[in-house]
Order: structure tokens, then C-alpha cells, then sequence
């Protein structure tokens, strides 16, 4: 069962994200690609040395060998909490984020995969093979794919 749905209105982080829209995604801007990037370039602020991103129909899929939602804390126990919650990101600076919560705001369907452990974040659960498994490289174990493509902008 996933953990959060995109009528999860009682959440006020989810609410906050989806009210920010028009600032996050500029013009045109595909929201996957947005998100999967800056996420990408959080794993490597977090150490990761490579981080793979790919977008294949419609999942945007942000991958590396690092584990770089483990656990951080105080400011969060377990990393399905980066994706209910708005988390301070010190590594990235004073009054950054983590960018999590915008999966959890905008995608239709989303999991992650912890060293061969997968979790379905939103929507139902992808059947094997999991959309990843054919154009990530099989040494990233530690895997984030989402799709948004059924997701709109509040009004």
C-alpha cells in the first residue's frame, strides 16, 4: 500500500509544496525533470560520487550507489520521512530543504529501492520489472523513481 496518495490534503507539507508550484517550475518546465535533478544534486552534496538520472516513459529515475537518504538524526529517524515532511538541508545551505516532499506533492506514482528493499511511496505498487531495473546499472542499489505526468497544478 503506498504511504501517501495525491489527495493527501491533511498533510500541510504536501498542501505548502503544491502551493509553491508556480515558483518551482518555471515556464515550461517539466516538474520530473526539475525534481529529479535537484534531487540528484542533493545526493551529491551528500557525498555520492555518481548519481545516474534517467526519464523513460514517463518514471524519472534518480539512482547511485550511495545511500544518500539514510538516516539523519535529529532531523529525521527513517528516509520515508523526506517524503511527508520539509526537512532542513544544512549541507546545502542555512535555509535549505530537503527536496523529497515535492515526490510525495507531485508524482502519481513514486517507490524507492534501499538495497534490494522496495517501497511504494504513492499509487499502487509497480509489478516486476520495476521500471528501473532496465536502464539504471545494477550497482546502484539505492534507487528514487517516480512518474508526475497525472499530476495538475492547484488553481
Amino acid at each position: 500500500m503506498a504511504r501517501f496518495t495525491d489527495l493527501d490534503v491533511k498533510n500541510e507539507a504536501i498542501k505548502f509544496a503544491r502551493r509553491r508550484s508556480r515558483e518551482l517550475f518555471a515556464g515550461d518546465a517539466s516538474k520530473g525533470c526539475v525534481i529529479a535533478s535537484n534531487i540528484a544534486f542533493a545526493a551529491v552534496v551528500l557525498g555520492a560520487e555518481h548519481v545516474d538520472i534517467n526519464e523513460d516513459t514517463d518514471w524519472w529515475i534518480v539512482a547511485s550507489e550511495t545511500h544518500w537518504m539514510y538516516p539523519r538524526p535529529p532531523s529525521y529517524n527513517d528516509c520515508l520521512e523526506l517524503f511527508d515532511r520539509i526537512v532542513p538541508f544544512p549541507e546545502q545551505g542555512p535555509t535549505s530543504h530537503r527536496l523529497k516532499i515535492y515526490v510525495a506533492a507531485y508524482a502519481e506514482h513514486a517507490y524507492v529501492q534501499r538495497e534490494g528493499v522496495v517501497t511504494t511511496l504513492v499509487g499502487p505498487p509497480v509489478t516486476p520489472p520495476k521500471p528501473h531495473q532496465s536502464i539504471s546499472p545494477p550497482w546502484c542499489t539505492n534507487v528514487l523513481a517516480f512518474r508526475t505526468d497525472g499530476i495538475s497544478d492547484p488553481s
